[in-house]
């Protein structure tokens, strides 16, 4: 999924939600592996997490990268 993931990212708007990601990729992922990619992608500095999720009220994040970086 991460390439995928990497495949859109240019295509997502500057602040994005899951809802985004999945209209992007035509199926919605496994919800757990997705919530970890994007914590990976905060935690290197790729994307910030606007905020989080509280209850009903999904998460939501902003791109800091115009791309994402390799997994080199």
């Amino acid at each position: 999924m991460t390439e995928e993931v990497r495949r859109i990212y240019p295509q997502l708007p500057e602040i994005f939600g899951r809802s985004d990601i999945t209209a992007l990729l035509g199926y919605t992922p496994e919800r757990g592996s997705l919530y970890r990619l994007l914590a990976s992608l905060s935690s290197k500095g790729s994307i910030f997490i606007e905020s989080y999720t509280q209850g009903r009220t999904p998460a939501v994040y902003r791109k800091i990268a115009a791309e994402l970086p390799s997994d080199d």
